[in-house]
């Protein structure tokens, strides 16, 4: 298939610190400054461009309305896109470097690569920052910085009870996307404007993340989670 694009208005010319002042979260990766366009789906000027991963297939840069969907998502200043005959797949916007999890299916049909933070015994998956222990040995501490946030969630959920505990479906769409974006190019707006994630689904990817064993799965695949209010 073929990955995102991104269109930026009113810029013939974005540059990566551009996009970084606009919050645009793979600033870094960003192929610009991409194809400027006279009249992109804002039905005004600006600019086209694409990721530079190191897998999958680039999609066209430009603006071809009868060939693509389009949809303003990143609060005005960057839409989203992508080729309809070709949306994005997992290899579209896998990173080079990824890290081992539990295969989910999601909406779209594909399996997708859900990092652990958590094993089934409660301990920590992913890597550990080093720290001197007792008697010269030396151990597993807090989790390395990409992880630090993930885990802290994850560890509330298992540790907090009652009502309180319940994350709102923001946040779980939100650690979801961070989890997921260890693996692959996605924030919650790629992951939401693609329509990968139900109600249902959602419970599937948590438990990759969280270790949550299958027989639990099993009880709880055709549930949806159960949000704060």
């Amino acid at each position: 298939m073929a990955g995102f694009l991104y269109y930026i208005p009113k810029e013939r010319n974005p540059t990566r610190e551009k996009l970084e002042a606009l919050g645009f979260p793979f600033h870094a990766q960003a192929g610009v400054p991409g194809c400027g366009c006279d009249k992109g789906p804002d039905g005004g000027m600006g600019a086209v461009f694409a990721l530079s991963l190191p897998a999958g297939v680039e999609p066209s840069i430009g603006h071809y309305p009868d060939k693509q969907v389009w949809e303003n998502k990143f609060g005005g200043d960057i839409w989203i896109g992508w080729e309809r005959e070709a949306p994005p797949e997992p290899r579209d916007v896998q990173w080079e470097q990824t890290v081992a999890g539990k295969q989910v299916k999601l909406l779209d049909g594909n399996i997708w690569t859900v990092p652990a933070i958590r094993n089934v015994d409660g301990t920590l998956a992913v890597e550990a920052v080093l720290r001197p222990g007792n008697n010269g040995t030396i151990r597993r501490d807090e989790p390395a910085p990409p992880y630090a946030a993930l885990w802290t969630f994850v560890h509330r959920m298992f540790t907090q009870h009652g009502t309180d505990a319940r994350p709102s479906q923001e946040e779980c769409v939100n650690m979801i996307a961070s989890a997921m974006s260890i693996n692959y190019a996605v924030s919650p707006c790629e992951l939401l404007t693609l329509g990968l994630l139900t109600e249902v689904n959602m419970f599937l990817v948590w438990g990759a993340i969280a270790g949550i064993p299958e027989e639990v799965w099993g009880v709880h695949r055709r549930e949806p989670l159960d949000f704060a209010k």
